[in-house]
């Protein structure tokens, strides 16, 4: 007996964030950085000063997490291997469910295409690698209102 099954395809990242649980089960804030060490060390950091955080390391993961999960702010990596930051910020800002969600780009490069960057994809705060600090990052998370 022969059984028909559909083909296999390569598997896309996600179209939409769908929240699909409730806040309250969810991190206050997502760090998403193909730099291990930082992203981490952000998560550290927040969780010393009583807010939750979870951290992923590219952007497929970024999406897949949002696709499961709510925060209340998304600290996001321009530059990374699989998906850029800035497709996960547009695919965020694009969709109804998420548009409102507050994203700071967190990212290396420099100069006037990050403010560009920032203000065509709809960004909400962009802190600069190597000239802000940690202690820059809680600042703006607070500048957020973000607790848990």
């Amino acid at each position: 007996m022969e059984v028909n099954s559909p083909p296999i395809s390569e598997p896309h990242p996600p179209t939409r964030v769908k929240q699909r649980h409730s806040m309250a089960n969810n991190p206050a804030v997502l760090v998403v950085d193909d730099n291990v060490a930082i992203a981490r060390a952000i998560v550290i950091l927040l969780k010393a000063k009583g807010i939750s955080g979870h951290c992923v390391y590219g952007g497929r993961d970024a999406m897949a997490w949002l696709g499961e999960h709510r925060p209340k702010l998304v600290i996001l990596d321009i530059s990374m291997p699989d998906i850029s930051g800035v497709d996960v910020l547009k695919t965020i800002k694009a969709d109804p469910a998420s548009r409102d969600l507050p994203v700071i780009l967190h990212t290396a490069l420099e100069g006037n295409k990050v403010s560009t960057l920032a203000q065509t994809y709809g960004a909400d705060g962009v802190l600069l690698k190597g000239r802000s600090t940690l202690v820059d990052v809680l600042q703006m998370v607070d500048d957020f209102g973000i607790r848990n």
